[in-house]
């Protein structure tokens, strides 16, 4: 039994300095480039009124559906 915990021990640790190299031996760039490209065409599905409806009758339809199926006694 202790020596599955001392194999099971070695094997975080192991894992644990695997994980630090991975993350250590990421590569860093000196420069970080944004470019946004910003044009005037409008996407419907940006606008916040569109969410708000979709909503409202996502919630209104979930509503009917759960009120149908309550049994009448």
């Amino acid at each position: 039994m202790q020596q599955i915990k001392a194999i099971r021990r070695i094997g975080s640790v192991l894992g644990l300095i695997l994980c630090a190299v991975v993350s250590f031996a990421q590569e860093k760039s000196e420069e970080i480039d944004v470019t946004i490209n910003k044009d005037d065409s409008h996407i419907w599905y940006t606008s916040p009124w569109v969410w708000i409806v979709g909503s409202i009758v996502f919630i209104l339809l979930l509503l009917a559906v759960l009120r149908g199926t309550e049994k009448r006694g």
